[in-house]
């Protein structure tokens, strides 16, 4: 009986060992099976992933116009023709942007609201190409920018061939917006900085370098546009934005002195009235020169102007001396002025009815030497 127990027992114990050799074999086949499984996923994908990247080129697009001088800046968008919602986003940067990983089809080139090219072919693994915008829709619209700003702003010499863009940075809707430059007609350099407060959105231009919109045959400063609803918020965000990129930093005009351009502005209208002379010449704020800033002192602004016509052939007097400090005039061209709550004052004048005081004066006097005492 104990044999027969043991016998038992040992078959039991060998059937159980089989059991379970059985179930391993099964849970080997089962794992290999996966793992034959997932290379051949492995393959379809890594096949599927080289097939797709076949079809992802880059693209380099040059801008230019027939003015070698004019720069354009801004974003940009390529857009697929075929499925409208994938845009891909560039900056153009010393007139060139680049796209990459785009797939190949056909595309429209966006910059503002406009289409600069419709159905651009993009076939070849690398591909370049050249634009020039005078032969697309925008070269009529710049032409006429260009000579709306000359009738606008300049002397009746200059013409559409001085002026250029620096830079252009696109149309919205029909409004063409850009930083005109006038070449040997434009303002000379002075360290003022010009900003403007839109909605939560702070714009920050030089002085004599404003951000000017242009709508059929008529400029707008930034803020006036947006009023006239020729701008929408969207429109001003991505103005900032090509703006600021422009000059490589957001923060650019830190540390030097500003003025809010709307002061600017309501300055320029009351020297008008107290130049009357202007008027003889068909003169307006446009041609409204600022020569040089000398600061802000007891909330009167201090600065040099005068019209693109009016100059100092027209001022009784060529020079004056206020707190013991001598200023010439004559040489210059404009004398220095003083503005306080929407009234003009001569610098001695001012000095006299104690809107300024002697530190201020030889503070002004120091920036005049500085600036021109190279005349002497």
């Amino acid at each position: 009986m104990s044999f027969t127990k043991n016998k038992d027992k040992s078959i039991q114990e060998i059937g159980t060992k089989k059991n379970i050799g059985g179930i391993m074999q099964i849970k080997n086949i089962i794992l290999i099976t996966g793992i034959v499984i997932m290379l051949l996923t492995f393959t379809v994908i890594a096949c599927n992933t080289t097939s797709l990247n076949k079809d992802l080129v880059e693209l380099t697009i040059h801008l230019s116009t027939s003015n070698s001088a004019d720069v354009i800046a801004g974003e940009i968008f390529l857009q697929n023709i075929s499925n409208n919602s994938k845009i891909h986003r560039g900056f153009i940067e010393s007139n060139t942007v680049s796209f990459s990983k785009i797939e190949i089809g056909n595309y429209s080139l966006i910059m503002g609201s406009h289409n600069i090219l419709e159905n651009i072919s993009v076939t070849e693994t690398k591909n370049t190409l050249f634009v020039q915008l005078e032969e697309t829709e925008l070269g009529e619209i710049m032409e006429k920018a260009k000579q709306t700003y000359v009738d606008t702003f300049l002397t009746y010499e200059a013409t559409i061939d001085d002026v250029s863009f620096m830079p252009f940075m696109g149309i919205f809707d029909g409004s063409l917006v850009a930083v005109f430059y006038a070449g040997k007609f434009h303002y000379h350099y002075i360290d003022l900085v010009l900003y403007v407060e839109i909605e939560d959105l702070t714009f920050y231009c030089p002085y004599g370098y404003p951000i000017l919109v242009w709508n059929e045959d008529a400029i707008y400063e930034l803020s006036e546009a947006y009023e006239r609803g020729l701008l929408t918020r969207e429109d001003l965000e991505t103005i900032y934005i090509s703006h600021w990129k422009y000059f490589e930093n957001e923060n650019w005009w830190v540390d030097r002195p500003i003025l809010n351009a709307d002061t600017m502005q309501r300055l320029k209208y009351d020297y008008i009235d107290f130049a009357p002379s202007i008027e003889r010449f068909g003169d307006n704020i446009n041609k409204v020169v600022i020569h040089n800033y000398y600061g802000v002192f007891n909330n009167c602004v201090v600065l040099a102007l005068s019209s693109v016509t009016y100059l100092i052939i027209d001022v009784p007097g060529a020079s004056e001396t206020v707190a013991e400090r001598f200023f010439e005039y004559s040489k210059i061209g404009h004398e220095i002025l003083v503005w306080h709550e929407g009234v003009f004052y001569r610098l001695g004048q001012a000095y006299t009815e104690n809107l300024l005081i002697d530190d201020d004066i030889e503070t002004i006097w120091h920036q005049y030497q500085e600036k021109y005492h190279n005349w002497d």
